[in-house]
């Protein structure tokens, strides 16, 4: 039997539903238990609690690490009891302390860390209607004032801040209940609001990400008659919109959406809600070349409503969240291996909760919406603890001054993809081969001088740390100097063809190569007596004289003594007599 969850279910309708919907799915885990989840993915712990339990509030992590709540709901989107309340997270001593209030109750509001470390909170709804209102906490002083309000009232927008510093707010539903296409900037130095254009398609409660080009992509939302599968991008530059490539055939809102690590600007869009159903899939878009990638990975659970966080390791964690079958714990992506991981139960699942990354790599879970109402919980994630590296040996374990580069293997134990190689303390470009081994390539700056180098593993919290040095020995040599005894041959015409040189002398190893005109030039070793390189014609095309020398690529400062080489300019054909008529 199919159930289809109804859009915005509200006040009683919603209560009415929730009772059915739990009923049904008590009888359906009655027949069949739910597994419970394994704890190899992370582990949740309490973090204190709110005075208030809240939902659809917001959460903005401060310069001096500890987060900002603000405003929010207690009950139905139909009679919202909304908040003015904000209180402050501490992580120093996991504990929470109320802080100033907001000059009004407000909740599905945005909610913005300006670069002066200023909090700046936009629009929302009221007990009555949304709002235009702007209100701007300052940290230092601890207290709210107003600024300058939006020139539309708005709910479920999203807040962007750009490059640089002004603030992108975009879509939302307005006083009517109509979604909106509009769009406006924030200015802070100048106080104010200017329009940014108008979007292709009207859109709320979507999803928006700053990309490593400073435009802004945005993705899904309600419509005012259901979800949609467009995006679009703004270009701050010249402050258009432009539509881009649909997720064709999935309509999504209350989706999560992620910018992945590196410069390419791919983005994560995970669970939603759409189709009359809640999705369990993940979905890539790619900037650079406007397309998506559906359906790359399925998370164990569906959901939506939920929150999604970039780890410091760049995986990423889905917490909570609801589907018809209840409201849901977490999971971790990891995007190098397209593959999930369920962390520990959550002590109170939930949906529209915050999830903020803190400065020691765990997640501050706060408030959130379950079936019996708003919560006041904090609840922390902790990552699972990478193993401590052990370095037992590296190979090869010397090499002479002046290597041109090598490629080192480290052995030893608890390494992971995380892992790099250190010389000197310094990270070297590592390839994990397994947790018992890892490979670095070494430039040719490395072995410069002799010496003796330590070589480390580190590997990044949470957990990890340096492995013990093992030392690496640049062995000390000047090498011998190669002897060049004759060029074969040892002039050509100017002009002619290419030819074959012959370099014959003593001294010469696998490593040695010509020097033409102080210029390396591809050299075949045939003997430690005799090397050998072709000599194109545009060489030898202008008469004069070449220079010839042989270096040895391990031991730069052992060259031979320069040899010239004839370019000789071609004899001319004496002129024909001329006779008598």
């Amino acid at each position: 039997m199919k159930i289809t969850v109804p859009p915005f279910l509200t006040g009683t309708r919603y209560l009415a539903f929730r009772a059915a919907a739990t009923l049904a799915v008590f009888i359906l885990w009655a027949i069949s238990p739910p597994v419970i989840p394994a704890e190899s993915g992370g582990v949740w712990h309490p973090a204190g609690a709110m005075e208030d339990g809240r939902y659809n509030h917001t959460a903005t992590l401060l310069p001096d690490g500890s987060v900002l709540v603000a405003g929010g709901q207690q009950d139905s989107e139909d009679f919202p009891a909304c908040l003015s309340s904000c209180e402050l997270y501490d992580p120093a001593s996991a504990s929470w302390r109320r802080a100033a209030d907001l000059a009004s109750v407000r909740s599905s509001h945005t909610a913005t860390l300006l670069e002066d470390g200023r909090v700046l909170v936009a629009g929302g709804q009221d007990r009555r209607r949304e709002l235009a209102t702007v209100e701007i906490y300052d940290p230092g002083s601890g207290c709210w004032s107003p600024a300058e309000p939006m020139t539309q009232r708005r709910m479920g927008h999203t807040a962007t801040r750009l490059e640089d510093g002004r603030v992108l707010v975009a879509g939302g539903v307005d006083a009517q209940w109509d979604t909106l296409t509009g769009s406006e900037i924030y200015d802070p130095a100048a106080e104010s609001w200017t329009s940014a254009g108008e979007m292709t398609h009207p859109r709320g409660w979507h999803r928006a990400t700053r990309l490593p080009d400073g435009r802004v992509f945005v993705f899904g939302g309600w419509t005012g008659r259901g979800s949609q599968e467009t995006a679009e991008i703004f270009d701050p530059v010249t402050s258009t919109w432009h539509e881009t490539a649909s997720l064709e055939g999935i309509p999504l809102y209350f989706s999560s959406q992620t910018l992945l690590p590196g410069d390419g600007g791919r983005t994560l869009v995970a669970g939603g809600y759409g189709s009359g159903k809640t999705w369990k899939a993940l979905h890539l878009f790619n900037p650079d070349n406007n397309a998506w990638f559906p359906r790359i990975a399925e998370m164990f659970e569906e959901r939506n409503s939920h929150t999604a966080t970039l780890l410091a390791d760049g995986k990423v964690l889905l917490a909570g969240g609801w589907c018809l079958a209840g409201f849901r714990h977490g999971e971790v992506f990891d995007p190098a291996r397209a593959a999930f991981t369920r962390t520990g139960p959550m002590a109170f699942p939930s949906a529209h909760h915050t999830a903020t990354l803190l400065p020691d790599g765990t997640v501050l879970v706060a408030g959130g919406r379950t079936a019996d109402g708003a919560l006041n919980r904090g609840e922390i994630y902790e990552p699972p603890l990478r193993p401590a590296p052990v370095l037992m040996k590296i190979h090869p374990p010397s090499a002479p001054a002046g290597t041109p580069g090598l490629v080192l293997s480290v052995f030893g134990s608890g390494f992971t993809a995380d892992s790099r190689i250190r010389w000197e303390g310094e990270i070297r470009d590592t390839t994990f081969v397994s947790s018992l081994r890892l490979k670095a390539f070494l430039p040719a700056a490395d072995f410069v001088k002799a010496g003796t180098p330590e070589v480390t593993v580190w590997t990044p919290p949470p957990g990890g740390g340096v492995s013990g040095g093992v030392l690496f020995t640049v062995e000390k040599t000047t090498g011998t100097a190669p002897e060049i005894r004759a060029l074969l041959p040892s002039s050509v015409t100017a002009g002619g063809v290419g030819f074959v040189l012959r370099v014959l002398g003593g001294h010469f190893t696998k490593t040695s190569g010509i020097l033409w005109n102080g210029r390396k030039i591809r050299t075949r070793v045939h003997s430690s007596r005799s090397l050998a390189a072709f000599i194109s014609s545009r060489e030898t095309a202008v008469p004069g004289t070449a220079t010839v020398q042989v270096f040895d690529e391990r031991f730069p400062q052992a060259r031979s003594d320069v040899f010239l080489f004839s370019i000789v300019r071609p004899k001319q054909e004496p002129a024909p007599l001329e006779t008598a008529p």
